[in-house]
């Protein structure tokens, strides 16, 4: 196995090259298309402050806002993700299907016909 200056390395290579694929597609237009959905919340969220921010409009900035919130959720979801790991391997295991299954029962009963 490598050792930890070759892992950061590569970690930090691969980081960057998701970064790359994610601009690329943003860039290219291409809805639609599921690339890294972290790096491409992120690279949304940089494009909208750097490059729409002179227009001022709102709509960019709430749009900003909620990308912020989710990638704000996408780090407190690791961070609990590891606590429980660390306390409480089981219950790591088990977590993630008990939360899909919560997300399908609160949409259910959000998007019901009435």
């Amino acid at each position: 196995p490598p050792d930890a200056a070759v892992t950061a390395i590569l970690i930090v290579l691969s980081a960057l090259a998701m970064g790359v694929q994610s601009a690329a597609i943003h860039r290219l237009e291409v809805s639609g298309v599921p690339t890294t959905y972290i790096t491409g919340t992120l690279t949304n969220l940089v494009s909208r402050l750097m490059g729409r921010a002179n227009r001022k409009s709102k709509p960019v900035f709430k749009h900003s806002a909620l990308l912020a919130a989710v990638w704000i959720v996408y780090l407190g979801g690791a961070v609990a993700a590891a606590v429980v790991l660390h306390l409480h391997p089981p219950l790591a295991e088990m977590l993630p299907a008990a939360l899909i299954l919560l997300v399908i029962i609160i949409a259910a009963a959000a998007f019901r016909p009435r």
